[in-house]
């Protein structure tokens, strides 16, 4: 007992210094409310003149169980590895999981049960508002605000190999509740402050690496079969997740049934590294990277987070057998990369409103993606540089060109969309509009409060596409800005070509005749999702 009260003293004196100045530097960033300002200054009183503490000092499963429940647990340094591992089977939440976690002991509960110690160190990792869901702060559900309208997201499940064969599971500290209940873990966080338990790996007769953890649903099942449905994540810029794990883990991203198998299983994932003591890991979407195994379909993070259907926290490794305590203890939105590319396009964007974003890979810029009645839009003007005349800044400044997008000329505009990514049809425009001629209320709907001569207090930018009045490129001169914007459409006849033209007070998708594009004419482009 000696020993080990000295190991655990040793253990959160070693993580202190590192966890003051990483949540100090996380939270200056991220956030500057007076929520945060309080967590800062918790966070200072707990400093030390401790050493930094080594993710390499392994413990044994035992005695980091009861060194993890007796309440050493301490927050230090962010640490990622991008680095693949293997994954071949589908994620799964059924009765088999939960049967598997009666097979606990009474002891393992009991002795769980002292992580609510008072000398605690998981009370020194605050929860803010912000976070996606933190130990017990939260109950069980993860607060997505992407849910797909059944009331189903965020529910935590646990999955395992045993329908492959495998003989893996995961032994809990507490009873577990129904699965997809709202109190299926309540008995598991209030043992642990976290989803905790142990990792008990077991090929069985399963034919590749044995496996087990747990996960959720990021918008909730689309039916009652329970097969989840996607939705853009991508504007939460990454997760960032504080856990503990005696052995290696990885957070993997589910895009669904048919996305998942036609990719091999080989879905985007980030390794993570065993700890002792609860890390901080921030992760973008762009460090997710697909298994080099997996060959049939290959997608980026990023396009992935815009699909994303699951997030599973998951323990697997090539062995016959292996055992290991974990925790999930907090998971929150990684918004701050995306903060270091802003551009002055999205000065326009509604601050009230989620966006997602996407990556050209053409020029690599990143752009603001916005869902409007079911159709995913650009919530900016592209900005491709073609470099020819067929791509200009308004009065050929690029002062211009970063705020509102470049004009593009209608051969030039039929190819410049990104790979993915269309003019929109007629009728999406029309749809845009709300009719052909739309209405006084849409159009207020859609246009930016800013950017607009003399008339921007009437706009209310409700649906984010945030429309700016980019002008355009006449027969001889540059008119417009300020006063509207008008886009190309991807369908045209002998005689015309389909445009929305957008004014202070008007919304009009129609026609425009070829005869007014004899010299070329340079339009804006907002570019439509496959």
């Amino acid at each position: 007992m000696k020993k080990l009260g000295l190991l655990t003293i040793g253990l959160m004196l070693a993580a202190c210094a590192d966890y003051v100045q990483q949540y100090k530097q996380d939270y200056e960033e991220e956030f500057g409310d007076a929520e945060a300002y309080e967590l800062r200054l918790s966070n200072a009183a707990m400093s030390s003149d401790a050493t930094e503490s080594s993710d390499s000092d392994a413990m044994s499963s035992s005695s980091l169980e009861n060194v993890i429940l007796s309440g050493s647990e301490e927050s230090s340094s962010s640490a990622k590895s991008n680095n693949s591992t293997k994954s071949s089977s589908s994620m799964k939440s059924s009765s088999s999981a939960n049967s598997s976690s009666s097979a606990k002991s009474s002891s393992s509960a009991k002795s769980s049960s002292s992580a609510k110690s008072s000398g605690s160190n998981l009370d020194d990792i605050k929860c803010l508002s912000t976070d996606l869901w933190c130990k017990d702060s939260y109950g069980t559900r993860i607060t997505t605000g992407l849910d797909a309208g059944a009331n189903e997201s965020g529910y935590w499940y646990d999955f395992d190999d045993l329908s492959v064969e495998g003989a893996s599971k995961i032994i809990w500290p507490a009873e577990r509740g129904n699965e997809y209940s709202e109190f299926a873990f309540d008995n598991v966080i209030d043992s642990c402050k976290g989803i905790c338990g142990t990792a008990e790996l077991d090929k069985g007769n399963y034919v590749y690496e044995p496996y087990v953890g747990v996960g959720f649903h990021v918008a909730g099942p689309a039916n009652s079969g329970g097969k989840p449905t996607s939705a853009d994540a991508s504007g939460w810029g990454g997760v960032c997740i504080t856990y503990v794990s005696e052995l290696e883990a990885m957070l993997e991203m589910k895009l669904g049934d048919a996305m998942d198998s036609a990719m091999g299983y080989a879905q985007p994932l980030v390794k993570l590294p065993k700890t002792s003591t609860a890390k901080d890991t921030c992760l973008r979407w762009t460090d997710f990277k697909q298994p080099s195994w997996g060959g049939r379909t290959r997608i980026s993070g990023l396009d992935a987070a815009a699909i994303l259907a699951s997030i599973t926290f998951k323990i697997q490794e090539d062995v016959v057998t292996s055992k290991g305590y974990f925790n999930v203890i907090r998971l929150r939105r990684n918004p701050g990369w995306i903060a270091d590319i802003a551009k002055p396009s999205w000065n326009f964007l509604n601050p009230d409103r989620d966006y997602g974003i996407m990556l050209d890979t053409n020029d690599d810029q990143f752009y603001k993606t916005r869902i409007i009645d079911g159709v995913t839009w650009m919530a900016e003007n592209l900005n491709r540089d073609l470099k020819d005349s067929t791509s200009r800044c308004y009065n050929d400044s690029t002062k211009y060109c970063d705020e509102y997008g470049r004009l593009y000329t209608w051969g030039a505009a039929k190819t410049v969309c990104p790979k993915g990514w269309h003019l929109p049809s007629k009728d999406e425009l029309v749809n845009l509009c709300d009719g052909e001629e739309g209405s006084f209320e849409r159009v207020s709907m859609l246009r930016s409060t800013s950017g607009w001569n003399g008339s921007a207090a009437k706009a209310t930018n409700e649906t984010g596409f945030s429309a700016v009045a980019a002008g355009s490129f006449g027969l001889s001169e540059f008119e417009g800005i300020g006063e509207s914007v008008i886009y190309w459409g991807a369908e045209n006849t002998a005689d015309s070509v389909y445009s929305v033209l957008i004014t202070d007070g008007l919304c009009s998708a129609s026609n425009i005749a070829k005869t007014q594009f004899s010299i070329p004419k340079s339009l804006s482009v907002r570019c439509v999702k496959d």
